[in-house]
């Protein structure tokens, strides 16, 4: 999310807030940029090219999540592969937890992810 965030979202110079705390049986992390936020109708474009049935998605992480969407047209080291966020939803998805996307276009954007926490482990 970070690097998605240095390579998509803010422009020569920005700032990135991460927060990350329990409550009760629930871990939460915050990713948020203060860059120019998601433009969805771009992605819903590409989105919508590679899997057709998104056409009326409001969740904007399905969107930006799908394999092969990417709104840089250079690939860079940092990113630019259109797989990045496939990944984190992929991992979110095995941890069971949860991700939205607050889009903040043109401030920024906010990911915020709930993972439940094992008490078992966090007892031991």
């Amino acid at each position: 999310l970070v690097r998605n965030a240095v390579d998509h979202g803010i422009p020569d110079r920005g700032r990135i807030d991460i927060a990350l705390f329990r409550e009760r049986d629930t871990i939460f992390l915050s990713v948020a940029d203060d860059g120019r936020g998601i433009d969805v109708e771009e992605i819903r474009r590409q989105a919508m090219n590679l899997v057709p049935a998104l056409a009326e998605s409001q969740d904007i992480f399905e969107l930006i999540s799908v394999g092969g969407v990417s709104t840089v047209t250079t690939v860079t080291d940092i990113s630019g592969r259109g797989v990045g966020l496939e990944v984190v939803r992929a991992e979110i998805d095995a941890l069971n937890g949860k991700i939205s996307v607050e889009n903040r276009k043109p401030k920024g954007v906010v990911f915020e992810i709930a993972i439940p926490s094992d008490d078992s482990e966090a007892a031991a």
